[in-house]
């Protein structure tokens, strides 16, 4: 077969720093265990919204359709984000303050939807107060991940000492020798 020529597979590349040897590193003390048990309920959680959202709708066509259909599409771009910073642990370029920076992106995007979507449901003429105070609840068990992922990625921010000018940051090459 003179026109096969196979492709030799890649050869991987695996970085190993040695934390105790090389000053151009610091050692994040990630807990794997909290990370999934942040990721794996945001993903879900957001898929779930997106889900769920559109049975909000009182009408077919008005602005909270347009309101609810600009969330669902926020979900469903936010549900990439634990995927963005679980490849970038895996990779071990997860720094603190990236962690951080994504999780008040998808805090701030869900408690804001969690806002829209309560003043919807104040202004349908079939819901009672009960109602709404239920919408409530349910919204504040909703908001859980995404706060505790805020909380870790700031507890992570205070542990490594990274400050917000990334003058601790070596991922970013601004740390002064």
């Amino acid at each position: 077969m003179p026109f096969y020529n196979p492709i030799p597979p890649p050869t991987p590349r695996i970085i190993i720093t040695e934390h105790e040897d090389n000053i151009n590193t610091v050692h994040v003390p990630w807990n794997r265990n909290i990370l999934a048990a942040l990721w794996i309920p945001q993903f879900f959680f957001l898929l779930l919204g997106m889900a769920i959202i559109p049975y909000e709708i009182d009408e077919i066509i008005s602005f909270q359709t347009i309101f609810i259909g600009i969330i669902a599409l926020g979900n469903i771009v936010l549900m990439a984000t634990p995927l963005i910073e679980a490849h970038h642990y895996a990779t071990g370029n997860l720094t603190p303050h990236y962690l951080l920076k994504m999780q008040r992106y998808i805090a701030r995007w869900v408690a804001g939807s969690m806002v829209v979507i309560v003043l919807i449901q104040v202004m349908n003429s079939y819901k009672s107060a009960w109602g709404v105070v239920w919408v409530i609840i349910a919204d504040a068990l909703y908001l859980m991940p995404f706060m505790a992922g805020m909380w870790y990625a700031k507890k992570m921010v205070k542990e490594t000492g990274e400050s917000k000018d990334f003058s601790g940051d070596v991922e970013t090459g601004a740390v002064r020798l």
